[in-house]
């Protein structure tokens, strides 16, 4: 029977002592790090969380495995060991192998531990383990019986190895009997591929930027919304683009732009500005009889080079997205987990990916426009166009995506082709319909617009304005 009763100190500090002797883990005979610092560090912020009920061995094993990595050893049972049944050590043995064991061979794992290598000071590094043991550990934290939970005051008692276990209290057979109940239930409903979300990754490698729990959590639940988005969208019919590739006019070319280098490659006919220049070696009027030139001229065995002249043509489209949500930022729509700005923000992120995609053989640029809501809110537009902007700082840097504060023109440099995609509430929806009919209706280059008012985090209703949204871009 699953109970919720709070053990008391002297309880608790016994409880977890008994658990020192299940270690999976000898942090001895490890790497020259300690993790105990780290395991420490990280219980506390576990046992604050849903996850209060998991002893501290689990937590300082994943401690050990996050601090020291492949130099991790597994503990042997000395002849005196506690855990002196044959069916204990056949259950540790069990949890060495098929928890620590399979945490510490997924490649995710190594793929988050490297941008805990990459941190250069020690208390930058000390708050990344702990973070990670942490997620980790909540994700293990609904396979473990609840059964009883740990008060967080115990680390003001509890100094781990300093006190034997109490005889007189069994907690050898608990800790027998939810061990196995663990390694049943993460066997049955563990699917390790997901335990480390992309977003974990994420988080760590750009943990200098995620300086506030604000953009810690919004982007965690941005990028997450997005990749779940991205997932049921696949099974949605992909837009096509109607488009004749004849139809390119001089107002979308822009005359300044050249191909770096140009060239696709050598033939042996071609004109003569385009001959490979070593072939004038040949060309030696002095000597007298058969000119090799004019032989390897007659022969076709000259080299040409070939002008790759696609580039000079290729069209350029600037995707401009507006995220006009007035007063109805922070607004959770009914039904919904998340934020509007949240749901809005993770569909302009599979917009650019779906775009870039679609327009992969054209130069493509995004600009994203958080429109303040007036007064107190422009803060909140502009705390909301943070999170963006450190989700897209690859492609910022790279200056192929521009987030700004602001509510400029809908359209913008002539010689590109301009798409206007505009987030926003039902409440000022007909007025950007308004905006967008009297540009097309002028002569500024606005290709195609589309409006969207998702109203909540649905991802099938979220998949359907997307494809709408696109279907309209491309119509």
């Amino acid at each position: 029977m699953v109970t919720d009763q709070v053990l008391a100190i002297e309880e608790a500090s016994g409880y977890l002592e008994e658990g020192h002797v299940w270690r999976g883990t000898d942090s001895r005979a490890s790497g020259t790090r300690n993790s105990i610092t780290v395991a420490q560090a990280a219980f506390r912020s576990v046992l604050s969380g849903p996850s209060g009920h998991l002893p501290f061995f689990l937590v300082a094993d994943l401690a050990e495995l996050v601090v020291n990595g492949y130099q991790t050893s597994f503990r042997q049972p000395p002849a005196d060991d506690s855990v002196s049944t044959r069916n204990d050590l056949l259950l540790r043995r069990r949890y060495q192998q098929e928890c620590l064991g399979t945490l510490l061979h997924l490649r995710t794992f190594h793929e988050v531990l490297e941008p805990l290598e990459e941190a250069t000071e020690a208390a930058a590094r000390h708050a990344r383990e702990r973070r990670l043991v942490t997620l980790v550990a909540e994700r293990f934290g609904p396979h473990w019986p609840v059964k009883c939970l740990i008060p967080p005051g115990i680390f003001r008692e509890y100094s781990p190895g300093a006190r034997s276990p109490d005889p007189s209290a069994d907690w050898s057979q608990r800790y027998s009997e939810d061990l196995t109940a663990f390694l049943a239930s993460i066997s049955r409903n563990q699917r390790w591929g997901d335990l480390i979300a992309p977003e974990d990754v994420f988080e760590l490698r750009h943990w200098e930027s995620l300086s506030t729990d604000h953009l810690r959590l919004g982007c965690r639940q941005i990028s997450e919304l997005s990749r779940r988005l991205e997932q049921v969208a696949q099974h949605v019919p992909s837009p096509v683009l109607h488009e004749n590739d004849g139809a390119e006019t001089s107002l979308f070319i822009d005359e300044t732009h050249y191909p770096a280098g140009g060239l696709d490659g050598l033939v042996n006919r071609g004109s003569p500005e385009n001959l490979v220049a070593s072939e004038l070696a040949y060309l030696d009027e002095e000597v007298s009889g058969v000119n090799l030139f004019e032989l390897r001229h007659l022969e076709q065995e000259l080299l040409y080079y070939v002008r790759d002249a696609g580039a000079l043509l290729r069209r350029r489209r600037s995707i401009v997205c507006f995220i006009d949500l007035g007063a109805d930022y922070e607004r959770v729509p009914l039904g919904s987990s998340h934020q509007l700005s949240i749901i809005c923000q993770a569909l302009v992120l599979r917009l650019i990916a779906e775009l870039h995609r679609i327009f992969s053989a054209d130069a493509v640029r995004f600009r994203v426009h958080f429109v303040p809501g007036g007064g107190p809110r422009n803060q909140v537009a502009t705390d909301e166009a943070a999170l963006l902007s450190t989700l897209l700082a690859d492609e910022i840097r790279r200056g192929l995506v521009e987030v700004e504060v602001g509510s400029p023109q809908l359209t913008g440099d002539s010689r590109w082709k301009t798409y206007a995609v505009i987030l926003t509430t039902s409440d000022t929806r007909s007025q950007w319909q308004q905006r967008i009919r009297e540009c097309l209706k002028s002569s500024l280059p606005l290709q195609n617009a589309a409006v969207l008012t998702p109203s909540n985090d649905q991802l099938a209703d979220l998949a359907g304005e997307l494809a709408r949204g696109l279907a309209r871009l491309l119509d």
